[in-house]
């Protein structure tokens, strides 16, 4: 099915990932989606749930549709209908954290166990950028009665435990990222072998790609958006979850009163570390 990401690879760069955006884009949206760029609280959780992700995700969410965590809301579709009326449904950010006035809005891929930190940062950086797009284009699709197209800035954001970062440390430098993004995309693992010349570290390379984010949405937006990428951590005692199903997520985070479990993820999210500062 044709997707507004189609061709998008690991080894594209900021520009190259909004040039296949605009290229996939048929020249006007199929459907006009009333759920495209729209901040909700999806909290709907099947009783046998047991995927960490999916159960911390709705926790947020019914965390905040409570008042325990004002301003946070979940499954945001960042494409639905654009390409065709099926097209993109799934495409969606986990968590949106927005201010109150919403011109600080962060856009966050939530991980646990699953993929790794390169495929996690390739994913809401490709989220991100289709943000990009959609407000350059608000008006067709249309987006300009959308609070989040009025942000001043776009924090995109990958969040997990800090174990799920763990062997990353480096990639090799620009002039063998081909090589290293086709090991990446294998296994997740880099090898120690390199020759110190050709490492680049970690948070040298998120800060040149967000650098080049940022740069590149001012360009686009006449100076009235910037955007930024980084990497986070929970703290070292949220490795667990304080949960175990779906059902238990509803029985301790769906509730007027908050619980001693919707503290605790409640304080996790708010103490988040940079990993690669």
């Amino acid at each position: 099915m044709a997707s507004l990401f189609d061709g998008i690879t690991g080894r594209d760069e900021v520009s190259e990932i909004y040039d296949k955006i605009v290229a996939n884009y048929p020249g006007s949206p199929h459907t006009k989606s009333n759920s495209l760029w729209l901040l909700r609280r999806a909290t709907d959780i099947r009783a046998d749930n047991e995927s960490p992700e999916k159960m911390l995700e709705k926790a947020v969410a019914m965390l905040a549709e409570r008042g325990h965590m004002p301003g946070w809301y979940n499954q945001c579709p960042v494409a639905s209908g654009i390409v065709t009326s099926r097209s993109d449904k799934n495409s969606a950010v986990d968590l949106v954290a927005c201010s109150e006035s919403k011109e600080e809005v962060r856009l966050i891929e939530l991980k646990w166990d699953s993929d790794n930190p390169n495929l996690a940062l390739q994913q809401i950086l490709k989220y991100g950028l289709a943000y990009l797009f959609c407000r350059v284009h608000r008006r067709e699709l249309p987006l300009h009665y959308r609070s989040l197209m009025d942000a001043r800035n776009i924090a995109l954001e990958v969040v997990a435990p800090s174990r799920y970062y763990e062997g990353v440390d480096s990639v090799r430098s620009l002039t063998d990222l081909d090589a290293w993004f086709d090991q990446f995309m294998t296994d997740g693992v880099i090898e120690s072998t390199a020759s110190e010349h050709e490492v680049l570290e970690m948070g040298d390379y998120i800060s040149g790609v967000s650098q080049s984010l940022d740069e590149f949405a001012r360009l686009k937006t006449e100076g009235s958006l910037s955007m930024s990428l980084n990497a986070y951590a929970f703290p070292e005692d949220f490795s667990r979850l304080p949960f175990h199903s779906g059902q238990e997520v509803r029985l301790k985070c769906d509730s007027l009163a908050l619980t001693e479990e919707g503290r605790m993820v409640r304080d996790a999210f708010a103490s988040l570390a940079s990993v690669w500062s």
